[in-house]
């Protein structure tokens, strides 16, 4: 009964100085004519460089799976080969569900029909449109809506492949701020009340046209002096112990 013979196995073997290494270990069984003693020939086979790149790939793919901002890698065709679990929250994908496909896929239609071409020209002329900057460029997600995006692509060559590799900011929150920001200071320039914001050291931020009415004073001669002056006593005295209480 063979248990080891015509197999492959990988054990622990042991060097002279006594250290141990990996290895794969096929052993056959030599037949030899006129001979009833039995051979064997064992094939040995160092997996130590195997491993260590196997240990880091593992480390890699804990890294990716990590990283806050969301990352796709793709071959020079387009093709999606890491799909990061930031990507799957980004895009609502499963990486299962990308990885192998076109990564137009994840654009709008807009953009993706497009795509191919930037790729085949850069690779034709080398001169990069995208790679090594920061682009504001629409994502699309699985259930087909768009959202801001801010994407950094890099690219990696070795002997053996050519990849980028692109990180893909969701800007939809920033946005939705600023655009509420934006909202509320038109609201607050346009107000008849007048309105000034300050620090915590009671030092004039900024304010609206309706000071200057009020006041007297420009926004700008305001801005960077203590609110105080705006204030009669005894308030303006005690105005720099109510902030420090607070």
């Amino acid at each position: 009964v063979k248990h080891v013979i015509d197999t492959t196995r990988v054990l622990k073997a042991l060097k002279k100085d006594g250290s141990e290494f990996p290895a794969e270990l096929s052993i056959r069984e030599v037949i030899i004519p006129g001979r009833d003693a039995k051979q064997f020939v064992g094939y040995v086979r160092d997996l130590s460089d195997t491993q260590r790149v196997e240990e880091q790939a593992k480390v890699n793919n804990a890294i990716i799976d990590v990283a806050p901002t969301a990352l796709i890698v793709i071959d020079r065709v387009g093709t999606v080969s890491v799909f990061s679990r930031a990507a799957q929250v980004t895009f609502g994908f499963e990486a299962h569900e990308v990885i192998g496909k076109n990564i137009k896929m994840l654009q709008p239609e807009r953009i993706a029909r497009e795509h191919d071409g930037y790729l085949k020209r850069y690779l034709e002329t080398g001169v990069k449109a995208v790679i090594g900057t920061r682009r504001a460029i629409p994502g699309k997600r699985k259930d087909g809506t768009e959202f801001p995006a801010v994407i950094s692509v890099y690219e990696i060559k070795t002997a053996s492949t050519h990849q980028y590799i692109g990180y893909i900011e969701d800007q939809t929150e920033i946005k939705s701020l600023a655009e509420a920001r934006a909202i509320n200071t038109a609201a607050l320039v346009g107000s008849a009340d007048p309105f000034v914001t300050i620090d915590e050291m009671g030092l004039i931020m900024d304010g609206n046209p309706a000071v200057q009415r009020l006041f007297g004073y420009t926004v700008e001669e305001i801005k960077g002096k203590n609110v105080k002056m705006l204030m009669a006593e005894p308030h303006k005295s005690r105005h720099d112990g109510y902030l420090s209480r607070y």
